[in-house]
């Protein structure tokens, strides 16, 4: 069990009501989506995209997702551990990757999303993963 292993795996059993256990607890039903489909590669244009090094000494980054999601919760942890950022809550069921300031930053609107503080972006759990790992914990 690796539980034990990750100072932030608290994150999963208790986060206000988002972590996965509670999320699962509490949700019987999802509604339906109401809102204006986004098609990829029309609409929002991304070349304002943020490229170079890894910042030195990041301390802000954010992890744009929901405790609940498996795909966001190890990126949201790896990030804590490494001590360069936290979670940045990312509301699917209100809609908040389809609003425009966060298409800008994902066309794909999807999380997990990672955001350094000077704005660069790296999207996908994996690769996002391999960012942190890479840049801020190269002794694993």
């Amino acid at each position: 069990d690796i539980m034990p292993l990750m100072k932030s795996s608290g994150i999963l059993t208790s986060n206000g009501g988002w972590s996965v256990k509670e999320f699962v607890e509490s949700k019987t039903d999802f509604p339906d989506f109401v809102g204006t489909p986004v098609v990829v590669g029309e609409g929002l244009a991304t070349s304002s995209t943020q490229t170079g090094p890894a910042r030195k000494g990041e301390k802000a980054a954010k992890i744009h997702g929901m405790p609940a999601s498996a795909n966001s919760v190890a990126a949201i942890v790896c990030a804590m551990d490494a001590g360069i950022g936290n979670l940045e809550f990312c509301n699917l069921m209100e809609g908040a990757h389809l609003k425009p300031e966060y298409l800008a930053k994902s066309a794909f609107h999807q999380i997990p999303l990672f955001e350094d503080s000077d704005g660069y972006c790296v999207a996908e759990s994996t690769a996002i993963l391999r960012h942190i790992v890479t840049n801020y914990m190269p002794s694993l």
